[in-house]
């Protein structure tokens, strides 16, 4: 009859046949059942399919909840949707130790899946979120972390695992309990160790069985537990003793079996405490129950057994004091058992029985690295795990290693004082590379002297080590709020000393070792002296070398912007030493966002473009993201151009792939002094690479900010300017400012300020500027006709889409707007801009005089003459309407600024001597006529330009046609009382868009033209119209008006009006 072998995991079935329909069928994976995302929230969710997907962003697991955003590929386009794990999902990812990576490629079951529809901000968002509460399963095609392709994660098939495991051990419903064939139980409360075997021990697995000398084999392999060697296996090939089952989980046995293990343990703890004082008290469940049992250790090894007998676990164990290691002549192996137990006496100095025939015997060479086993059993009692076994999964660990670093002693944020030490042993340490070691960090509350003190090449031995993963690293450490042990051996004197805690004399007596963990060290000892005399024979002459092995290679070093990457190790991290350039807070909450250099280049940088950072500099800036706590620091204490070291930065790419720097930190920012550069090197280096930058800048001519006109400025590019301030604008997000500097440019954004402001300057030569952040506040100490420097602006479009439609944009915190006297002759940018000022002058008059000579060819005196001006009068066609501005506004530009036309006193117009020109004059109307508004319409011979009869429908002169036309007088009175007769006609503005035709015709053009005309006579209208209440008191408003002189064939001067606006709050 064939039956199972008992290593066998349970019966074989039969693979199914590659062309096994039912077989395929099973596959959960299978490419039918393969689902688009996007049909999800569209069908319902189908519990038979899966999702091909990519782990776009992860988070950190937060109350068994762990949150993912994964990205599918659907019609070439990328999709991004939400899944949450919770509940038994995390307890099971925290079980198989299973982390989700960015970059991993999975494909996951829809099964026992929930899905929600939630709202999408982003245009490649699916409107879906899964989640996973009851079990998962998925499938990774690739892997970063460990490297992988393949892999299956089912939670219910582990389940199912676990429900027949305990039967399976047990032998209920066991068909081959009732064959006489079958292997006898063995015992519900034996333990098989399921450890790593050391790397030392690893040929035990290739020892033939009638070799062995221990009574069981074990191994270390993390989560999976290998079936051991029964003994009816052993008993039945080599005749070997039998060898403990596999120990059941609390949850796989009963409940009487449960309880007879727990008080097993309780025994093996006490005994532990018994053999060895120096070990505290330790939760199973914290210190790894996978450790190696101390009748597993190779028994050539322990002190008073040979390599040819068994060790007698019931006999004690006789070792010898550990003396000062001397090379001497090879001794017996044998004579290393001589001793008594009573010779083993630490009291913290030299042995008291260290004979000369005890040094002799235990040379290096009887007890060198040679035989030296990765890590040490206390039999019975603690286990001291190689250096290089030390995982992030085992949370307290007991190391013993040799010290090859040491940091000074420090105290941290909270007042605990701290020290680092590195560690090596022959497993951990790469000969060819010395900067691999096992970092452990120890802290105290306490006396400094409870942090251990020791010198390189001591040996260490720390009990109870919290082990953790740091940013790619594996590191250890002793807080001051636990309790942890050290005892020190210094190989060169054979003294031990021991830390001095009080938490330590509750538990046991440090001065007492047991004689295995004495061994080790001593082993430790040798093979450390062996290191350093190969290194003198390799060293050319006799001076002193000391051979240490510095931190971990992948501790986190100081770097330049140039040098470094996400992929630099540890994990991106890096220390710097930069120059603050500019800091704004993000619209992300509790972030705040630095701009910093170093002065070097790096090409994974974007290009800059900002007006706090020069344009040779651009591709040098690093934008960090100061959070939480460093944010309020960042908002607070950084200022432009502070210079700070910054550890622990890590850079990172963005969405762009361009590298950003964060920082969390800020109780490890330190601001430096250039005072002191004694004090920082890395400072001393960063002013000398600015120095020459700024010199490679100059001597290229290239200015941080250069200075430009508008009409030579270059659209999105930063420039300084001088401008004249015309006009303000101030809104609640912003203040818009018009500014020129007298030069033209056709693409500026159109501006709506005083009429004559723009038709003395021209509107292509007034820019818009929009002032944000504290530019605004600038303004407030500035007024109309100021001159200002600007630093750092740029034109841009004011309307995105609109080609041109350019306006100035300045924001920041710095002061960027100063105001200029204008008697600074010394400022050859002002000087520049007064001198353009001064041109355009010149040129608007030399403009009044052309026009002023065209018209002295005019002829007609009263009615006539003044139809002499139509045609010199229809200039004012071309204008803008006018603007209701300010009277204080109006007149201060006008006083202040030669450029525009200034108003003058009516007696100063009636004294001018030449004709034609224009005439600005601040006046109000104090009669007018024809009185009744019907008559303000007279006729004219479009052929010979003179006025005709109304009742004359041809001209009676040359019997061409006649045409209407608007025609009226106003006398003006000034400040002054001095008084003018103007004429009104149809070419003025007052009159625009009225046809003089149908004045007297239609009702609502008459309306019209009586609305405009009260506008500037006020209540003389009423007052004409109620006839015998002469002394009725009329209200006129003042005016800014422009009229037009001219010269008559007669020689009669005469005047027309083209201008008005009216001044409501003029006195």
């Amino acid at each position: 009859m064939k039956r199972h072998s008992e290593l066998s995991k349970g019966p074989q079935a039969k693979r199914p046949r590659s062309d096994d329909p039912n077989g395929a069928s099973s596959d959960p994976f299978r490419m039918s059942l393969q689902r688009k995302a996007s049909r999800i929230c569209v069908d319902a969710l189908d519990d038979s399919g899966f999702i091909k997907a990519k782990v776009h962003m992860k988070w950190p697991w937060l109350h068994e909840r762990a949150n993912v955003i994964l990205e599918v590929m659907e019609d070439t386009k990328s999709k991004l949707f939400g899944v949450t794990f919770a509940g038994p999902c995390s307890r099971f990812f925290n079980a198989i130790s299973l982390n989700l990576e960015l970059g991993d490629i999975l494909l996951l079951s829809l099964e026992n899946a929930s899905a929600e529809s939630v709202a999408v901000c982003r245009p490649n968002d699916l409107p879906l979120k899964l989640t996973y509460e009851h079990g998962v399963r998925m499938k990774f095609l690739s892997k970063k972390t460990p490297p992988t392709t393949g892999m299956t994660v089912d939670f219910w098939a582990d389940q199912a695992k676990k429900k027949a495991a305990p039967k399976a051990r047990v032998g209920e419903n066991a068909p081959l309990r009732r064959d006489w064939f079958s292997t006898p139980d063995p015992e519900a409360d034996a333990e098989v160790n399921n450890e790593e075997p050391p790397p030392g021990t690893s040929d035990l697995k290739k020892t033939p069985p009638a070799a062995l000398q221990s009574p069981t084999v074990t191994t270390m392999s993390p989560r999976t537990v290998e079936h051991p060697v029964t003994a009816e296996l052993l008993r039945g090939h080599s005749g070997q003793p039998p060898a403990p089952p596999p120990k059941l989980n609390p949850g796989q046995m009963s409940k009487k079996a449960a309880k007879r293990a727990r008080r097993s343990k309780e025994r093996e703890a006490k005994k532990a405490r018994k053999l060895d004082p120096l070990a505290l008290p330790q939760a199973q469940e914290e210190v790894e129950e996978g450790r190696p049992r101390a009748d597993t250790l190779r028994h050539g090894n322990l002190p008073g057994t040979s390599s040819g007998d068994a060790p007698n676990p019931a006999a004690p164990r006789n070792a010898s004091p550990l003396p000062k290691p001397v090379p001497s002549a090879p001794q017996h192996p044998e004579s290393a058992s001589q001793s008594p137990p009573e010779a083993v006496q630490w009291k913290g100095g030299t042995p008291a029985h260290a004979g000369a025939s005890q040094k002799a015997s235990q040379t290096s060479e009887d007890i060198g690295s040679a035989e030296l086993e990765a890590g040490c059993v206390v039999p019975g009692g603690l286990t001291y795990t190689p250096l290089s076994n030390l995982r992030a999964d085992r949370k307290v660990v007991n190391v013993i290693g040799i010290v090859a670093a040491i940091a000074p002693l420090s105290k941290t944020q909270t007042q605990d004082w701290s020290r680092k030490v590195t560690l090596v042993d022959p497993f951990n340490i790469d000969p060819g590379d010395t900067t691999r070691g096992f970092v452990v960090t120890c802290f105290t509350k306490a006396q400094q002297e409870n942090v251990p003190d020791v010198d390189v090449g001591n040996v260490i031995v720390l009990g109870r080590v919290t082990i953790s993963e740091w940013r790619g690293t594996h590191n250890g450490t002793c807080a001051s709020n636990k309790d942890w042990s050290w005892s020190i051996y210094e190989p060169k004197t054979g003294r031990v000393s021991h830390s001095k805690q009080r938490f330590l004399s509750a538990y046991n007596s440090p001065q007492e070792w047991h004689p295995v963990k004495q061994q080790y060290c001593l082993h430790l000892g040798n093979w450390w002296q062996e290191k350093v005399d190969a290194r003198m024979q390799q060293k050319v002459g006799g001076d002193n070398i000391s051979f240490s092995v510095p931190v971990n290679k992948t501790q986190r070093t100081h770097r330049l912007i140039q040098d470094a990457s996400p992929e630099a190790p540890p994990s991106g991290y890096f220390d710097c030493t930069v120059e603050i350039l500019h800091a704004h807070p993000s619209k992300t909450l509790n972030v705040y966002c630095v701009y910093v250099t170093d002065y070097t280049a790096n090409e994974n940088l974007p290009i800059v473009d900002g007006s706090w950072c020069p344009p040779a500099l651009c591709n040098m800036v690093l934008k960090m993201e100061a959070w939480h706590d460093a944010a309020m620091y960042a908002e607070t204490d950084m200022k432009q151009g502070d210079f700070f070291s910054l550890p622990n930065t890590r850079i990172k790419r963005d969405s762009s792939g361009y590298y950003e720097g964060s920082v969390t930190e800020s109780c490890r920012f330190e601001k430096l002094d250039e005072d002191v550069l004694e004090e920082s090197p890395h400072l001393a280096e960063l002013l000398n690479r600015k120095s020459k930058w700024i010199e490679d800048t100059e001597a290229a001519g290239h200015d941080m900010f250069p200075h430009q006109g508008f009409s030579k400025a270059i659209p999105n590019k930063y420039f300084s300017c001088t401008v004249q301030l015309l006009s303000i604008s101030a809104k609640e997000d912003c203040t818009y400012i018009y500014v020129t500097d007298y030069t033209a440019r056709d693409d500026l954004a159109p501006v709506h300020i005083d009429r004559n402001l723009m038709r003395a300057i021209g509107v292509n030569r007034i820019v818009k500027m929009a002032l944000f952040d504290e530019q605004r506040t600038v303004m407030e100490n500035l007024k109309i006709g100021d001159y200002l420097s600007i630093k750092s602006v740029r034109l841009k479009p004011f309307r995105r889409g609109v080609d041109g439609n350019l306006a100035g944009h300045i924001s920041g915190n710095e002061r960027l707007i100063c105001k200029l006297q204008h008697e600074n002759t010394r400022n050859k940018d002002l000087v520049n801009l007064l001198q353009r000022k001064k041109e355009i002058e010149q040129d608007l008059e030399a403009k009044q005089l052309v026009v002023a000579t065209t018209g002295a060819a005019m002829s007609g005196a009263g009615t006539s003459g003044a139809a002499s001006l139509r045609e010199h009068a229809a200039e004012p066609k071309a204008l803008l309407q006018p603007w209701k501005t300010t009277s204080a506004s109006k007149l201060v530009m006008s006083n202040e600024t030669g450029t525009l036309l200034r108003p003058i006193s009516i007696k100063k117009v009636l004294a001018y001597g030449r004709d034609p020109c224009h005439f600005r004059i601040i006046a109000r109307v104090v009669d007018f006529w024809p009185k009744d508004p019907s008559n303000c319409v007279g006729l004219y011979c479009t052929h010979c330009k003179e006025s005709v009869l109304a009742e004359d429908k041809d001209c009676p002169t040359c019997d061409s046609i006649v045409r209407s036309t608007f025609h009226f007088w106003l006398k003006l009175e000034d400040e002054h009382d001095d008084i003018m007769n103007v004429g009104v006609e149809s070419a003025c503005t007052l009159l625009s868009g009225l046809e003089a035709a149908k004045l007297r015709e239609d009702e609502d053009t008459y309306h019209e033209f009586r609305k405009r005309l009260a506008s500037v006579v006020g209540d003389l209208m009423d007052k004409d119209e109620a006839k015998g209440n002469e002394n009725m008191p009329c209200h006129t408003p003042w005016l800014d008006i422009t009229v037009l002189s001219g010269t008559s064939l007669s020689g009669v001067r005469e005047y027309v009006f083209l201008d008005h606006t009216v001044l409501q709050d003029y006195v």
